[in-house]
């Protein structure tokens, strides 16, 4: 699958073309350069309403392969090295949103699996709770 990369394209709508291949996964956009490993500050977060020009000083717009063996750090180089993009993937974890800094040796469809697991056995375990007589009186 490919992301069409466009200055006009807003974070929401380039967020939702990514999380199409990894339902697990999410990217959010930072104003701060692009470092590897490295966790960004929460207030150089972008909102998603903003346009990826409002995003990028420079870069080219153009396509960009998602390569589901494609580990996550050579991933978001790719977006900064291409089109100056400083970007984080998060992993889903039941309802939490994981960084993926500790993992990004890991490849996206790895991410993404792992995503699915855990947010799978979480729900399951919530399955099993029965919550129906805590309201009643003794």
């Amino acid at each position: 699958m490919k992301i069409i990369i466009k200055n006009n394209k807003t974070i929401a709508e380039l967020q939702g073309e990514f999380n199409k291949a990894f339902p697990y996964l999410k990217i959010e956009f930072y104003s701060a350069p692009y470092e590897a490993k490295k966790l960004q500050p929460q207030s150089k977060l972008i909102r998603h309403d903003q346009t990826l020009q409002f995003c990028r000083k420079g870069g080219a717009e153009g396509a960009l392969q998602l390569k589901p063996n494609e580990s996550v750090a050579i991933f978001e180089k790719e977006l900064w090295d291409q089109f100056s993009l400083s970007v984080q993937v998060f992993r889903k974890s039941g309802s939490l949103w994981i960084e993926t800094s500790l993992t990004d040796s890991w490849t996206l469809m790895q991410q993404n699996l792992e995503g699915e697991q855990m947010t799978s056995a979480m729900l399951d375990d919530a399955a099993g709770i029965d919550f129906s007589d805590r309201d009643q009186v003794d």
